[in-house]
C-alpha cells in the first residue's frame, strides 16, 4: 500500500495536465498513488491525461481515474476521491497547479514529524507572477477569510514550518491524515468550497495546522470556480456558505451572538457592492438566509454530527482567528 494519495479534481482542465504531471513525476517522495477525479469535464481533458501518461517516460506513479457523471463540486468529487484509497496520508491537489520537486516530501515530513498536526499547506505561489500567494487563511468570528501572505514576524518558525499561524489551510495544496478525514466524514458536501469549515472542524477535534515554506505549489488560481460562477453568484455562495458554516461549528450560544453581527456584516457589505456596480447584491443576502432557512433540517443535523465529537472549546478555536478589523485590513490591502 502506498503511504500518499493525491487526489486532483478535475473541471475542464485540460490545459494544465500536462505541466502538472511532468511536476509530480519530478518528486523526490514517490510513495504516492494519484486519484484523478473528472467532475464532467466538456474539454478533453481525459484524452490530454492518457497522452501525457503515454509521453511522460517510465512514468513511475500509480493513476487512478474516476469519472463522475455530473459536475458534483470541489467538496463531493474530492470526497469521491477519497473512497478510492486506503493510504494513510491524503493529498488535495488543484487542477490548475504545478509543483516544485520537493513539493511531497517536505508535505510528509510535517505530518511524520509533528503528531499534534492534523493538516499541512503548501506555500502557494502564483504562477503568473511568481509571488507568494498564500500561506494559509486567516478567517474572523463573524466567517470573513482573508490569505496570509506575510512571511514575516512568525515567532513559532523551525526549519521553515510554522504551526497555527493561520486558521484554516488552503484547499489548492493540503495533506491531512485520512483517520481525521474519516472522523469529519471527509468535506460537507453541502458546500462548494468547504476548506475553511474542514479546517474549523480538524481544529475542533483538538489537532493544529501548519504551512511548509519549503513545499513549493504554483497556482493559477481560481480557474475552476471563475469559470462557472460570474461575481453576483459567488457573493450569494458566499454568504450561504458563510451562514451555514457558523450555525453548524459554533456552539449555540456563540450562534446567537456571531450570526447577527455576520448578517449586518454582510448586509453593509452589499450595500456597498450594490452602490459600486449598481446591481441586487441584497438579493444576494437574501437567497442566502433563505436557502439556510430551507436547510434547518440539515443544519440541525451536521450541528450534532460536529458537536458530538468537538474536543476544543469556542474560545479555543477563537484564539486562533483574527478580529474583524485585522480581516478588514487585509481585504482592504
Amino acid at each position: 500500500m502506498k503511504k500518499v494519495a493525491v487526489i486532483i479534481l478535475n473541471y475542464n482542465g485540460a490545459h494544465f495536465i500536462k505541466k502538472l504531471f511532468t511536476s509530480l513525476a519530478e518528486q523526490t517522495f514517490n510513495d504516492f498513488e494519484i486519484i484523478f477525479v473528472d467532475n464532467a469535464s466538456t474539454d478533453n481533458s481525459l484524452d490530454v491525461l492518457a497522452n501525457t501518461l503515454k509521453t511522460i517516460r517510465d512514468y513511475p506513479i500509480s493513476v487512478k481515474v474516476i469519472v463522475n457523471k455530473e459536475n458534483t463540486g470541489f467538496c463531493r468529487g474530492n470526497n469521491v476521491g477519497l473512497t478510492h484509497t486506503t493510504c494513510e496520508y491524503i493529498v488535495f491537489l488543484n487542477n490548475d497547479t504545478f509543483v516544485d520537486s520537493r513539493w511531497l516530501e517536505e508535505l510528509v515530513r510535517v505530518l511524520d514529524a509533528y503528531n499534534e498536526v492534523g493538516a499541512c499547506q503548501s506555500k502557494l505561489v502564483s504562477a503568473h507572477i511568481n509571488n507568494v500567494q498564500n500561506i494559509g487563511h486567516s478567517f474572523d468570528a463573524y466567517g470573513w477569510p482573508s490569505p496570509k501572505c506575510n512571511l514575516s514576524n512568525h515567532d513559532n518558525v523551525t526549519n521553515d514550518i510554522l504551526i497555527d499561524t493561520m486558521f484554516y489551510p488552503s484547499g489548492a495544496s493540503v495533506i491531512i491524515r485520512k483517520e481525521i478525514l474519516l472522523r469529519c466524514n471527509g468535506f460537507d458536501e453541502n458546500l462548494f468550497y468547504g476548506d475553511y469549515d474542514l479546517g474549523w472542524r480538524i481544529r475542533l477535534l483538538g489537532y493544529k495546522i501548519a504551512v511548509n515554506l519549503k513545499s513549493v505549489c504554483f497556482h493559477f488560481g481560481s480557474h475552476t470556480v471563475n469559470s462557472l460562477f460570474p461575481h453576483l453568484k459567488l457573493t450569494y455562495q458566499s454568504f450561504r456558505e458563510r451562514l451555514y458554516v457558523l450555525s453548524k461549528n459554533y456552539s449555540l450560544s456563540r450562534v446567537m451572538k456571531r450570526l447577527p453581527i455576520s448578517i449586518t456584516l454582510m448586509f453593509c457589505t452589499c450595500i456597498y457592492l450594490s452602490y459600486k456596480f449598481r446591481k441586487a447584491y441584497l438579493n444576494s443576502l437574501l437567497r442566502a438566509v433563505v436557502w439556510n432557512i430551507e436547510r434547518i433540517k440539515i443544519i440541525m443535523m451536521e450541528r450534532t454530527k460536529v458537536q458530538s465529537t468537538r474536543l476544543a472549546s469556542d474560545v479555543e478555536i477563537e484564539s486562533h482567528m483574527t478580529s474583524l478589523i485585522t480581516t478588514l485590513s487585509f481585504n482592504k490591502s
